[in-house]
């Protein structure tokens, strides 16, 4: 598991350079394809609604890579037309 702020930060090294927005766009859609888990800032132990805070309630904080990935990753499986490295 690894935080978002460690993505981006990982991907502007790399010379790609994203909000968190889109990040936020490209994890939903790893995460509708069990290509990796998330945990929005709502889903972290201590959340409180009441509390205003500087992370919005759907921000994704965290995001794991699972199985389905990492094959994918590894060429194992079919590869999606919607996914690329």
């Amino acid at each position: 598991m690894t935080s978002v702020a460690n993505l981006l930060a990982a991907l502007d090294g790399q010379g790609i350079a994203l909000f968190q927005e889109e990040l936020d766009f490209h994890l939903s859609y790893l995460a509708e394809q069990a290509y990796v888990q998330i945990w929005r800032t709502r889903d972290l132990p201590g959340f409180r609604s009441d509390r205003p805070g500087a992370w919005k309630p759907d921000a994704i904080r965290f995001a794991k890579l699972l199985p389905k990935g990492l094959q994918l990753l590894d060429g194992k499986c079919a590869e999606d037309p919607l996914v690329r490295f």
